[in-house]
């Protein structure tokens, strides 16, 4: 099961194999209209606290990467390079001069008018909400050892798995110590988007 992949990558971290992919570097474009920052900013995802991740727009290899993903979204939708974050400085931004740009930087559109424009054009990238009222367990048993074990999330973290209920006040105490990890969150995007039929989901407080 991923749930079970995911841990052992945590656990085994193999010397002679490739870097296991939850700790490869990604980038993403962090922006919001109402709590900033101000203009959207390339930043390494492992710096990133787990209650700012829905301000978190795409999943890329390298901030080159990220801002190349914002750039393109900028010309096709006619936002202002400036307002992006693409470009620092006075007006016009080279959107504007190759007739991409709506006219922001040179007062032709307002700041409000571009900022909605700008959350639906990354709309489509924007992080998922943590799709359950707070974390939860996932039940699974192993047929090979015979054991059952509980994988604890909270907002796209594993936060550890215990072997009994017992353990599992433990584990959710760790919840403000555990960095929010890109590479579990798109394992667990695939994850619960076709989850086992066999899977238990434990609902804790």
């Amino acid at each position: 099961m991923l749930i079970r992949h995911i841990r052992w990558l945590k656990q085994l971290q193999p010397l002679h194999n490739s870097k296991p992919r939850q700790d490869e570097e990604l980038w993403a474009v962090q922006w919001d209209p109402v709590d900033g920052p101000s203009i959207p900013l390339p930043v390494d995802t492992a710096g990133v606290d787990a209650s700012e991740t829905s301000r978190l727009h795409g999943m890329f290899r390298s901030r080159r990467t990220a801002l190349n993903a914002l750039r393109k979204i900028a010309d096709e939708h006619g936002l202002c390079h400036i307002g992006s974050g693409l470009q620092a400085g006075p007006g016009p931004c080279l959107g504007f001069q190759l007739k991409h740009c709506r006219g922001l930087c040179v007062g032709r559109e307002s700041a409000i008018a571009h900022s909605m424009r700008l959350v639906q054009a990354l709309h489509a990238l924007r992080t998922r909400d943590w799709p359950h009222a707070g974390p939860i367990g996932i039940r699974e048993h192993d047929d090979m050892t015979g054991r059952t074990e509980i994988h604890v999330l909270d907002r796209w973290r594993h936060l550890g798995t215990a072997d009994a209920d017992a353990d599992l006040q433990e584990i959710l105490q760790t919840r403000a110590d555990t960095p929010f990890d890109a590479g579990i969150y798109k394992l667990l995007v695939q994850y619960f988007r076709s989850m086992p039929r066999d899977s238990e989901i434990v609902k804790l407080g």
